[in-house]
């Protein structure tokens, strides 16, 4: 039996880190099939595993059944175009758990920024974002606040849509750079 076969049942793990460990698209079809039975897994960190947009699509099409995953780090992984719209797919209309997601130093484009800005204004339970450079990046983090009457740190994304946002959400911090998410 795999890792991946073992946690699917598991009632007592709440966080996995797996980050750095080249797990590619079969890794994360694994992963994705684990997801939509788990119900104790809370945290899962996928930092740096080579995934590309088919595994990150698997993963986030796995979203829409698990309902107890609340912190999601793929940052460092070459996800792209087609992860990026089924990720905001899933999270403005099916998974109501996901709180905390990191994609920074990922192929995200500015027409996915686009479409995470519109997400923003949608009803999605995500209230903490890092996107932007690598993790590894060195830059330092900048973060909304409710009262923030600059743009906000994603290009093209004003301080009234994040004001928007921490309206229908009571809190959301939108990060890029280096800093943890909890």
């Amino acid at each position: 039996m795999n890792l991946a076969e073992a946690l699917k049942h598991s009632k007592k793990l709440i966080s996995l880190g797996l980050e750095n460990n080249h797990l590619g698209v079969q890794g994360a079809s694994a992963l994705a099939g684990m997801l939509r039975s788990n119900k104790s897994l809370k945290t899962l960190v996928l930092t740096g595993n080579k995934i590309d947009d088919n595994g990150g699509q698997q993963l986030a099409m796995s979203l829409s059944d698990n309902h107890h995953l609340d912190t999601l780090h793929l940052a460092d992984n070459p996800i792209g175009e087609e992860t990026m719209a089924t990720l905001l797919d899933v999270l403005t209309s099916e998974n109501d758990s996901l709180q905390r997601l990191d994609l920074r130093g990922t192929a995200m484009s500015k027409g996915s920024q686009k479409r995470l800005q519109r997400a923003l204004q949608e009803d999605s339970s995500v209230v903490q974002l890092a996107i932007g450079p690598s993790s590894h990046g060195g830059q330092s983090a900048a973060v909304a606040t409710a009262d923030s009457q600059t743009d906000g740190p994603i290009e093209g994304v004003s301080s009234a849509v994040l004001r928007h946002g921490m309206r229908n959400k009571q809190s959301l911090s939108v990060l890029a750079g280096d800093m943890e998410l909890y």
